[in-house]
């Protein structure tokens, strides 16, 4: 079965498991909104830039498809990112099925072709599916969290800041769940202010600074395709995502 297959295939035990589980309560924050968010088309290339200014390719494509769909009447956000390593090869593909208008998860799904796999389906008062027991395993391990409240899903990651209202030195706190270590983080984000960046094509860019407690600087649009540029630092490294 090809990867193709895999996701059509979890896509629908995810539409079954919907059924069983209900629908989610009310979002954690009501400054949430992500209903402005149309279909887009994105891709980067991403670099890590050592603390001696040494440059490596680490993905030479990364792409992003978001799609807006309809399920039993309710509107989801759907995204899908596929990862190319610097050979050209596909690593990884990410997907997450979100509420339009709150961005609480439903699904999340990761499949490699090295057999490294997560499937996690979101409900009311549980987060339930499997996970790799190691952050690049592919042995996987059951994942079974009760919570007492909606917590977002961090590895939405730039398209859930989108969805702040967008106003100059403010401050927001969301809660979520990081599903690698199966806690609950507070994510914090700062919204800046407006920046000039570079963009698909090496266009010029407005785009608003967005700081994390995560170590990631993102910058970010309220148009499609959102999500601009992302710097993050790891160790003494930072990892820069560059559209192209």
């Amino acid at each position: 079965m090809n990867l193709k297959s895999n996701l059509l295939f979890f896509f629908t035990v995810y539409l079954y498991a919907q059924t069983s589980f209900g629908q989610l309560a009310s979002p954690v924050s009501s400054k949430i909104d992500g209903s402005f968010i149309k279909p887009y088309t994105n891709q980067w290339k991403t670099t890590r830039i050592d603390q001696n200014g040494k440059k490596t390719l680490i993905y030479k494509l990364w792409t992003d498809y978001g799609q807006v769909i309809t399920l039993d009447g309710v509107k989801y956000f759907h995204r899908v990112q596929d990862l190319y390593n610097a050979s050209g090869q596909i690593v990884d593909t990410w997907t997450n099925l979100v509420d339009h208008r709150t961005l609480l998860p439903k699904m999340t799904h990761r499949i490699s072709p090295n057999g490294r796999f997560m499937h996690v389906n979101f409900s009311s008062d549980k987060i339930q599916g499997r996970k790799p027991k190691a952050a690049q395993g592919i042995t996987s391990t059951e994942v079974n969290i009760e919570i007492q409240k909606p917590l977002y899903d961090w590895t939405l990651y730039g398209i859930l800041l989108v969805g702040l209202p967008f106003e100059s030195n403010t401050s927001h706190t969301l809660d979520c769940i990081d599903l690698f270590s199966g806690k609950e983080i507070s994510l914090k984000a700062s919204i800046k202010t407006k920046e000039t960046v570079t963009g698909a094509q090496g266009q010029k860019v407005k785009a608003w600074r967005v700081e994390t407690n995560q170590n990631m600087v993102f910058w970010l649009t309220k148009k499609a395709p959102y999500v601009i540029r992302l710097e993050y630092k790891v160790g003494g490294a930072t990892l820069i995502w560059e559209m192209l």
